[in-house]
């Protein structure tokens, strides 16, 4: 009897709790399905539209696009659903507009694509000239052992060296006959600034050989940061990309903006057996000075430099040549031959001459 009363209880607490659970169940599928407060729903956001460029006035075909982008370009807001891949976008104009050269005319209004444009040529990168000056020439010039300190953009100046022959008479004994003399030839070498402040249009590195002989290709990009690797939680030590050795004597193939008669001084250079042409760079906000320098021979380094001269020798007559003094820096006193000179009682000053500008 006492077993049948605590069955029936049992019993009777698991009707009670199914009963409480489907009327939690029941009263919440009511306050589901009845309406919400409109006021407490969300309310979907606009997408916003899209700001693109369009040409402002009328473009040229063939033109190159500066900085400028208010210049050629107005900003228009579309719909998302008006923009094409091909459209470009404001935020592209740096990277999609900016240095290139347009493939065909653009209306004003007109919206600008992508297709419209193509990358800048060498006849596009040089430089404008200034109002009544020539317009500049790309030249193509091959330089040895550069090393990688000339980019695309630069300023440079070039300097030429060239090779020279003086001829001049050796004393070799007396005869019956008289004194004998030999033709000789003196050498030396002659060096100059031949142009400056030149602009480069483009810059490509020789091919990277290897120890074996074998050309290995192009010259790979500069070595970036590397990033730190952690395995197991212990960092790795990565090392950089090497940075590119080339072999001493590597050709370096420059283009650059120069004027006709810098580009006939640096031809006949090159023409010219023995002569060397090499650059010199600036630096970025140096775009204007012009130096006046006076070249350099052995005889000038004499002269004006101090290098200490050598004492004419018994056997030696040289020709003197009827030429006009050497140039000499600005505010350069004059220079005394360190020693006397033959049948004079004492040694005499050459004169000061302002050196010549450079073509």
């Amino acid at each position: 009897m006492r077993q049948n009363s605590a069955l029936g209880m049992i019993i009777a607490v698991v009707v009670l709790i199914a009963a409480l659970a489907g009327g939690y169940v029941y009263l919440t599928k009511q306050q589901t399905n009845q309406p919400g407060d409109p006021s407490l729903e969300p309310t979907a956001l606009p997408i916003p539209n899209v700001r693109v460029l369009e040409a402002a006035t009328d473009i040229d075909a063939n033109k190159l696009i500066g900085s400028d982008l208010e210049q050629y370009f107005n900003v228009v807001e579309v719909q998302p659903t008006e923009v094409t891949p091909d459209d470009v976008l404001e935020t592209e104009f740096f990277s999609a507009i900016q240095g290139k050269v347009t493939t065909t005319s653009i209306l004003g209004g007109e919206r600008i694509k992508k297709s419209a444009f193509r990358n800048a040529g060498i006849a596009e990168k040089l430089p404008t000239p200034e109002p009544g000056a020539e317009s500049p020439k790309a030249y193509n010039l091959f330089v040895s052992d550069i090393g990688g300190i000339v980019a695309e953009g630069n300023s440079v100046d070039i300097v030429g060296s060239y090779s020279l022959e003086q001829p001049y008479l050796r004393f070799t004994g007396v005869t019956e006959q008289g004194i004998t003399l030999v033709d000789e030839k003196y050498l030396d070498i002659s060096t100059h600034m031949l142009a400056q402040n030149v602009r480069v249009l483009k810059v490509v590195a020789p091919p990277l050989v290897s120890p074996d002989g074998q050309q290995t290709g192009a010259a790979p990009a500069p070595a970036q940061p590397t990033v730190e690797v952690v395995i197991d939680g212990t960092p790795v030590e990565q090392q950089p990309t090497p940075e590119p050795v080339f072999n001493q004597g590597s050709q370096w193939q420059i283009v650059v903006a120069l004027t006709a008669q810098q580009v006939e001084l640096l031809e006949y250079t090159k023409a010219k057996t023995g002569s060397t042409l090499n650059v010199v760079v600036r630096r970025a906000d140096d775009q204007d000075d012009q130096i006046v320098t006076t070249g350099v021979t052995m005889d000038l380094l004499m002269r004006l430099y101090g290098v200490p001269q050598v004492y004419a020798q018994p056997n030696m007559i040289v020709k003197l040549l009827d030429a006009p003094a050497p140039p000499q820096p600005p505010q350069q006193p004059p220079v005394v031959i360190p020693f006397p000179l033959p049948n004079a009682p004492q040694q005499q000053p050459l004169p000061t001459a302002v050196p010549t500008q450079t073509p």
